[in-house]
């Protein structure tokens, strides 16, 4: 077959002087082409499919078509495709970019031919967005970004002019998207600061601005550090971020800025530096309130690491001296977690003192290491100015007298009266925690005052409107029913501990006043299932003045004690299941911030084999076993339960701003 084509072929070369059928026809195609029309041109897919049905045609003929033809014009057919998509991709898109560059210089031309008073002078340079271009019509059609139909930026792009030996000069930049972009130079210099670009100062400190070490353009290279605009100036009394802007200019006005971000914060360690004279803050008040662990507190002053040395505002309760190890370790256990991470162990002064150097400041005896510890007098003297001071009350210090007796400091400040006076360590009274904090912790907010506390930076927030009371914390305030609680004990999950942060008032505010009407003849033992028992009394009446709808039945223990009733001593315990019950002396957080001056005295659970009567708090806010009688009436303080679902809704959860829970 192949010889008889060739045959064939021979023939036809003769013929049509030595030309193949298909050069044959590619000649006549040409011709033709040229003879009919100067401006029609196939392209090379209609050149490829021509070729592909004379193959077939003269296969129809029964005609095989050398190999060698078939490859060549199948090489011509992808070359020919090749150079289509390679004119569709790259060069028609950029000949496209191209005109729009073209169309934006006539445009900015005629623009200023129209409006000469506006060509730039001098070393000014003029600068005409396409948007203006746009908008005053010099130009109406759109840009659009190439195989897209979104189009050009037309803030980005601009014609800059500038004026150089009576010649004006054009310069176009375009901006279609990151791949069809202006070579012209359109990025400003790069400027290099002196020092860091983030700097953390504290409040009250100096700042002097390091400045710019160098501006340098890609195009016109090493510019004039002098020509380089810086703005704001830093104001170190207020505390935040503020930032110092420094702006340089090219040879064509592009623009840079780059910013250097000075925090102004606030450290405990340095703010109690800065706000003492020695270290220690001083007389009756000063602004010295911080919120810790959701619980109000005084700073007292420095160490001699300067960590930062902060007591209880209140006493958190009462307990005998010989029992202050395990409650004030039974304290730290119910400070929050994010709390106990900013608290450092620290050595405490415990001197034992005699009446004649109670005015003494120095100390020459320390513990160990501890997470908790109490005020010592040397410390407290310190803080005196003017015979006053802020860390007056009746509470235990961290100085013995002797083996059975130790210090308290009271409320009396007078050069006649000391305010230490010694006391059995069997005796009950209150008991200010003392912690020592990092120094370099960040105040967050707060101006010191008793309104407005600092908030330490990493210390628990308050809670969040939704939050469920369960999982706040040990002595938050809640509004609940139109009278205030206070938290004492949470589990989550679980009924919250409360307690009322007033004794029980009537409608009419009057106190509530009951008296123990159970024969006074026999010893007393809190009972709540026994009439006329203080106990059954509070059980079965405290409903009248509270609403009970959230509050839920648990089981208490009352502790009884073979006589004196001291810390982890009881002898025995019973067990009751009731809705409502008096606090147990030794409760934390029960005293509350209303007490101990002038608040009367209530009732406690803790009961004594050796006396008559119950445990009442004092006038001072220090327990005694009061002789009660039939007509001896005091006051009440409830505990109770608050059912778990109760969500809180706002506030803060103190005393002034408790939390409003869900009715």
């Amino acid at each position: 077959m192949n010889e008889e084509l060739n045959n064939n072929l021979e023939e036809k070369e003769v013929n049509d002087s030595i030309q193949t059928p298909l050069e044959q026809e590619e000649v006549l195609d040409e011709q033709g082409d040229t003879q009919e029309s100067e401006t029609v041109q196939k392209t090379p897919e209609q050149i490829a499919g021509e070729r592909a049905l004379e193959i077939k045609r003269i296969e129809d003929q029964g005609v095989e078509i050398d190999p060698k033809i078939i490859k060549r014009i199948i090489r011509l057919g992808i070359i020919g495709f090749i150079l289509f998509a390679v004119y569709f991709i790259f060069l028609n898109p950029i000949i496209k970019f191209k005109s729009y560059e073209k169309t934006m210089l006539k445009a900015a031309e005629r623009y200023y031919e129209l409006n000469p008073d506006k060509l730039p002078t001098g070393n000014r340079v003029g600068t005409i967005s396409l948007q203006t271009l746009f908008t005053e019509k010099y130009i109406d059609k759109d840009f659009y970004i190439p195989f897209t139909k979104s189009p050009c930026n037309t803030n980005k792009s601009w014609v800059k002019t500038r004026t150089i030996n009576n010649e004006t000069k054009n310069y176009v930049y375009l901006y279609c998207g990151a791949a069809f972009q202006s070579r012209v130079d359109h990025k400003g210099p790069k400027i290099v600061l002196n020092g860091d670009e983030k700097v953390t100062i504290n409040k009250g400190d100096d700042y002097k601005d390091p400045g710019v070490k160098s501006v340098k353009d890609s195009t016109d290279g090493e510019l004039n550090i002098k020509d380089v605009t810086i703005k704001n100036k830093v104001d170190t009394s207020k505390v935040g971020v503020q930032t110092i802007t420094y702006t340089a200019y090219d040879y064509l006005n592009n623009k840079s800025t780059v910013t250097r971000e000075i925090t102004i914060v606030e450290r405990i360690g340095h703010s109690v530096s800065t706000k003492t004279k020695n270290g220690y803050f001083k007389g009756y008040n000063p602004k010295n309130y911080l919120m810790f662990g959701r619980n109000l507190y005084r700073i007292v002053g420095l160490d001699k690491d300067k960590n930062v040395q902060i007591v209880s505002n209140d006493e958190v309760g009462n307990v005998n001296y010989d029992g202050l190890e395990d409650y004030l370790n039974d304290f730290y256990e119910l400070l929050p977690e994010k709390s106990k991470n900013l608290i450092v162990e620290s050595k405490y002064c415990n001197m034992t003192l005699t009446d004649n150097n109670l005015d003494t400041t120095e100390c020459s005896s320390y513990t160990d290491n501890k997470k908790v510890y109490i005020l010592s007098i040397d410390t407290i003297n310190k803080s005196i100015d003017n015979d006053e001071t802020f860390l007056h009350t009746f509470s235990w210090t961290a100085n013995p007298k002797d083996k059975t007796n130790s210090y308290v400091v009271t409320d009396l400040l007078a050069e006649s009266v000391s305010m230490f006076m010694s006391q059995n360590n069997n005796s009950y009274f209150g008991v200010k925690p003392l912690l020592t904090i990092k120094g370099d912790i960040l105040i967050k907010e707060g101006t010191g005052s008793r309104s407005n506390p600092y908030i330490l930076k990493g210390d628990v927030a308050r809670a969040r409107p939704g939050e469920k009371v369960y999982d706040r914390i040990p002595g938050e305030y809640i509004k609940l029913g139109g009278k205030t609680w206070r938290i004492l004990k949470t589990e989550s999950e679980q009924p919250t501990k409360i307690i009322s942060a007033e004794r029980l008032r009537t409608s009419d505010g009057v106190d509530v006043r009951e008296n123990n009407s159970q024969d006074s003849s026999s010893k007393f033992i809190y009972n709540p299932k026994k009439k006329g028992n203080i106990g059954y009394i509070i059980n079965n009446q405290a409903s009248r003045y509270i609403n009970t709808k959230y509050l839920v039945k648990h089981e208490i223990e009352v502790p009884i004690y073979k006589k004196n009733v001291l810390y982890k001593k009881e002898i025995d315990t019973k067990k009751y299941t009731v809705k409502y019950s008096a606090p147990n002396v030794f409760d934390i957080y029960a005293i509350g911030e209303d007490l101990p001056y002038g608040r009367g005295e209530y009732y406690h659970l803790n009961s004594s084999q050796a006396f008559y009567s119950p445990v009442i708090l004092s006038e001072t806010g220090i327990p005694e076993f009061l002789q009660t009688t039939r007509y001896v009436r005091y006051g009440i303080k409830v505990v109770s339960y608050l059912n778990k679902e109760v969500d809180i809704v706002s506030g803060k959860g103190t005393l002034d701003n408790p939390y409003v829970v869900s009715d």
